[in-house]
């Protein structure tokens, strides 16, 4: 695939904040069920883990995550 129109992908998309907050509550809900310590709720917390992360970065725009780091701007 040739990406002609490059300016439509270099915009970050920014995430529905309502809709992480929905899905973490989902994904609460389902370790509950499935029980904190085993295999899928270790799973569902990496995904908890990595929605807390787009808030985080949603919430401060000097702010980049990068994995469990986050790096901010020098002012």
């Amino acid at each position: 695939m040739i990406a002609t129109h490059l300016p439509t992908f270099a915009a970050p998309a920014r995430p529905a904040t309502g809709d992480c907050r929905w899905a973490l509550a989902e994904l609460a809900d389902l370790i509950d069920r499935a029980g904190p310590d085993s295999i899928a709720g270790m799973i569902l917390r990496q995904a908890q883990q990595e929605l807390r992360s787009v808030l985080v970065e949603s919430a401060a725009p000097g702010v980049r995550v990068v994995g469990p780091l986050r790096i901010s701007r020098a002012a």
